[in-house]
């Protein structure tokens, strides 16, 4: 597990108090396949409270983080716009599958939620569900020093997710998906 704390001033000058909690665990069944569950809690502000020049900030900010690593394979949080002020839950399923010396394969399962009120912009709320996202991904390893990586995702995404309290973007695909391959080749200096 771990637990972060921001505080002082955010970029706009208003006082910070924000936390980021996260805790997993994985099982080992057999020789090759690790699995286990994990939780993922980044605050934020409530959605239904007016923000104001002196009003405190929760909105956790990672920085200069990786959420590829932590959010899900498609990046739809905390990359270029952070994705709303109402932080986020990350409940989540990691497996790695070590078939060969040099080949694994990875599943993870997402599923994502508001941590905190979203308002629906008529004086009400709305369900603060986002989204579920599947990720695959291959890793073989040639030598050493080259791997080749397959990745794909799938998101099936809610309204929620596409409400200009979070991600503002009309008409949106609400099952985008995503593959990759890279090459990587890392010289041993």
């Amino acid at each position: 597990g771990s637990y972060y704390y921001q505080g002082g001033r955010n970029k706009d000058g208003r006082i910070l108090s924000a936390n980021l909690a996260s805790i997993t665990s994985t099982v080992q069944l057999g020789r090759k396949l690790f699995v286990g569950p994990g939780i993922d809690f980044l605050s934020g502000t409530n959605g239904t409270k007016a923000v104001t020049a002196d009003s405190r900030s929760n909105l956790f900010d990672p920085l200069y983080g990786t959420p590829h690593k932590f959010w899900g394979g498609m990046d739809y949080f905390y990359v270029a716009n952070g994705f709303g002020s109402q932080g986020l839950m990350n409940y989540f399923f990691k497996a790695k599958y070590n078939a060969k010396d040099k080949l694994t394969l990875f599943a993870e399962l997402h599923g994502f939620r508001s941590a905190n009120t979203l308002s629906n912009g008529a004086g009400g709320t709305r369900n603060s569900y986002l989204g579920t996202e599947l990720d695959l991904k291959l890793s073989y390893n040639f030598t050493k020093l080259i791997n080749v990586e397959a990745g794909y995702s799938y998101m099936q995404a809610t309204n929620s997710m596409a409400s200009a309290q979070v991600k503002n973007v009309t008409n949106a695909s609400l099952t985008p998906q995503w593959a990759y391959v890279s090459l990587k080749v890392s010289p041993n200096f």
